[in-house]
């Protein structure tokens, strides 16, 4: 063939020998069959097929839903009641929530 392999000869020796017969296949099907199970890929450019180790997919990142607690609101002050026919008393330390 006119293809040239460009590779890390460290990274071949560590991959397991095969055995294949396969007759009238492209290029694509003989290296897939090569490297199926060997944790390496190719890619082909131009006449050169290079080699390497197979990179791992990423795992997306899923941010964990944190619900916003609603906002929270203190007022501090004196608040004044009119309770029947009364009025002027007052309530110290009083605090409102808004939700």
């Amino acid at each position: 063939t006119s293809y040239v392999f460009f590779f890390d000869a460290d990274l071949l020796a560590k991959s397991k020998k095969i055995n294949l017969q396969i007759t009238n296949a492209s290029i694509e099907k003989v290296l897939e069959a090569c490297f199926r199970e060997q944790g390496l890929e190719y890619a082909i450019v131009g006449n050169i097929i290079v080699v390497k180790k197979k990179q791992a997919a990423p795992v997306p990142v899923i941010a964990p839903i944190v619900e916003t607690p609603p906002a929270v609101r203190f007022y501090f002050g004196t608040a004044f009641y009119q309770k029947a026919g009364r009025s002027g008393g007052s309530c110290a330390g009083l605090f409102c929530q808004s939700v």
